[in-house]
């Protein structure tokens, strides 16, 4: 999974991938609004997007995570 952002005044845009699919879903957020829940609600999105065209929807790895996992990069 990655997380893309993109400001836009004082706005951000979040973009959620699935680096399996290429499916991505995108939320717009107040700038000052906690990163975490903006990549909540993309994710959200996004699983439920996947769900929609019958896809499997995989659970993120997070940073810590068994398998050797280095977490995502912010840009």
């Amino acid at each position: 999974m990655i997380f893309e952002y993109t400001p836009l005044g004082s706005s951000v845009k979040v973009t959620a991938v699935d680096c399996a699919t290429g499916a991505e879903s995108s939320v717009l957020g107040p700038i000052g609004a906690p990163q975490r829940e903006l990549e909540r609600l993309a994710l959200h999105k996004l699983q439920q997007k996947i769900l929609r065209e019958g896809g499997a929807v995989a659970s993120p790895k997070k940073p810590g995570d068994a398998g050797g996992g280095r977490g995502g990069i912010l840009v």
